[in-house]
């Protein structure tokens, strides 16, 4: 019973794993055991740490984005089109 157990918790981590995978995530997997072994940090000043990355980077793509979308609609006007009139 305690291996049917131990094979869930991992079956749930491989789960979990496989839907947030992407190019950045080794790196911050990498980050994260490093804080923990070398530098001997808890897992609550860990996640603090991984709270600011993540805001930082959220607020770095939402510029990103609306300057995108700045540039996108900047040549519009609401006058319509000159052929028409």
């Amino acid at each position: 019973m305690n291996a049917a157990a131990g094979m869930l918790v991992v079956v749930g981590f491989c789960i979990t794993t496989q839907s947030i995978w992407n190019s950045w995530t080794p790196v911050y997997v990498i980050l994260g055991f490093v804080l923990s072994k070398y530098l001997g940090l808890n897992i609550t000043a860990i996640a603090l740490i991984a709270l600011v990355v993540a805001l930082l980077g959220f607020k770095r793509s939402k510029e990103i984005f609306d300057s995108k979308s700045k540039l996108a609609t900047a040549g519009t006007t609401n006058e319509g089109d000159d052929f028409y009139g």
